[in-house]
């Protein structure tokens, strides 16, 4: 069965827990947003990022999914000029039918993918590490067990070629942003919904 969703996985700072947490409620007063939400999932002993902020299947997409524009992001930009770095994605149908792919350092964008109906419609900025899974032996079989053998050497072409270029369907976008950022797995579960989340830190704020 195919997913939604989506995670920020920002760098946890020398400060630890306690400073990520500071640097989330100054990067979510920039717009009032309901996010990032909080350290949701770190392990000092196995990550070197937390996620902070997540998304899935019954949750409204972030604002900056819905266009898409990371533009729309002013709060990850904040929250990479006071931890260093941030990384954000959001999937539908696993990335088939849409993804977006951001990175953030020091508060500035430095990596915007989008994919949507089939092709990669957007490319902008350097390469990141967590794309490389995307080029990997195992994406390549499987893309090809799946693919009509005219296309078999344009594929095997592009994966070779190991770059993302616009305007190209290959490769598919079949990442893994979390273990590459060693940051925890988003699909922890059970999990509330997103909207719960948000009230408690409504209700928090109200009593401050």
């Amino acid at each position: 069965m195919s997913a939604t969703f989506g995670a920020v996985c920002a760098r946890v700072p020398a400060g630890g827990v306690p400073a990520l947490e500071e640097a989330i409620r100054e990067a979510r007063s920039v717009t009032r947003s309901s996010g990032p939400l909080g350290v949701l999932a770190f392990d000092p002993a196995l990550h070197r990022f937390a996620v902070v902020d997540r998304w899935g299947r019954q949750d409204n997409m972030p604002a900056w999914s819905e266009e898409p524009d990371l533009g729309r992001a002013p709060e990850l930009a904040k929250l990479s000029q006071t931890v260093g770095e941030v990384v954000a994605f959001y999937e539908m149908d696993d990335g088939l039918t849409m993804g977006v792919y951001g990175a953030w350092k020091d508060g500035t964008l430095i990596r915007d993918l989008q994919w949507m109906n089939g092709s990669w419609m957007r490319v902008q900025g350097e390469p990141q590490p967590w794309e490389e899974s995307a080029f990997s032996d195992r994406a390549l079989r499987e893309v090809l067990d799946c693919a009509d053998e005219p296309d078999k050497e344009e594929i095997r072409s592009a994966y070779a070629r190991n770059q993302i270029i616009v305007d190209t369907r290959w490769p598919r976008p079949f990442f893994n942003v979390c273990q590459a950022c060693q940051a925890p797995p988003f699909t922890f579960m059970p999990w509330p919904r997103r909207s719960e989340l948000t009230d408690r830190i409504r209700a928090e704020a109200r009593r401050k």
